[in-house]
């Protein structure tokens, strides 16, 4: 789904990864994710499917 993994990379574009680093880059994806886990508590279950999309994004592998 969308672009191929590695395409900004390839054409030289600068990235968080690139630019922080693979693990400063995923602690700060886990700092927002909970954040926004936080913020989506007052929804109750209307905002179920956010928060798996928010778990699915910092927890997929390529």
């Amino acid at each position: 789904m969308g672009k191929a993994t590695g395409k900004d990379a390839a054409a030289g574009k600068a990235t968080l990864v690139s630019l922080w680093g693979e693990d400063a880059a995923r602690e700060k994806a886990e700092i927002l994710t909970d954040q926004a886990l936080s913020y989506l508590k007052e929804f109750g279950s209307k905002a179920e499917l956010l928060r798996e999309v928010a778990q699915f994004a910092i927890h997929r592998r390529r």
